[in-house]
């Protein structure tokens, strides 16, 4: 995982990684992702966020893609 804060805190980047080998499924995994946090006052965040997660057995891969959006406030 790497992040990066700028703007004084207000915006910040996440790039995360990972990969491995599942013995017991004999399949290779990996995924990836990005997610973007802005704070436009100091109550509220907006996250935007997107995953990729790759699997690969004998022959056959599969890829699953995820995004989403949400917003924090604090009342």
């Amino acid at each position: 995982m790497i992040r990066k804060v700028l703007a004084q805190g207000r915006v910040g980047i996440d790039l995360r990684g990972g990969g491995g080998y599942d013995n017991e499924r004999h399949r290779t995994l990996s995924q990836a992702g990005l997610s973007l946090v802005i704070a436009p006052t100091w109550s509220s965040r907006i996250a935007l966020s997107y995953d990729m997660s790759h699997e690969t057995a004998t022959g056959l891969s599969g890829t699953l893609h995820t995004g989403w959006v949400t917003y924090h406030a604090d009342l």
